[in-house]
């Protein structure tokens, strides 16, 4: 009975919650948007004759660190493996993650004993 309450747990951590395909798919686009900010800002900065090159290096990698949105692809499976830890500690089985994400529409819970 443990191994397969371990093993809903394990399901449940390692599922994809639908809020986490679209960011993973916003991560993609914003990630190609960091770096063509980051290669502009290159070039910008090095057209410019008083830059030195270690200073538009810098600049370019500021940009691409800063507009970088590794959050919001990190945030989102942390969010689902934190939720489902938790919900085992208080013994609560969470089925995968799109069960997670909908349980915030939940407005009633019957209990039996």
């Amino acid at each position: 009975m443990l191994s397969r309450i371990a093993k809903l747990v394990e399901t449940a951590q390692n599922s994809k919650a639908p809020g986490q395909r679209i960011a993973h798919k916003a991560a993609a686009y914003l990630v190609v948007l960091a770096v063509g900010a980051g290669l502009i800002t290159f070039a910008a900065w090095r057209w410019d004759d008083h830059a030195s090159f270690l200073t538009t290096l810098t600049f370019a990698i500021s940009v691409v660190v800063i507009a970088c949105p590794d959050a919001l692809g990190l945030a989102t499976p942390t969010a689902v493996a934190v939720g489902t830890g938790l919900g085992a500690k208080h013994n609560i089985l969470i089925k995968d993650a799109a069960t997670l994400e909908g349980a915030s529409r939940i407005t009633a819970v019957a209990l039996d004993s």
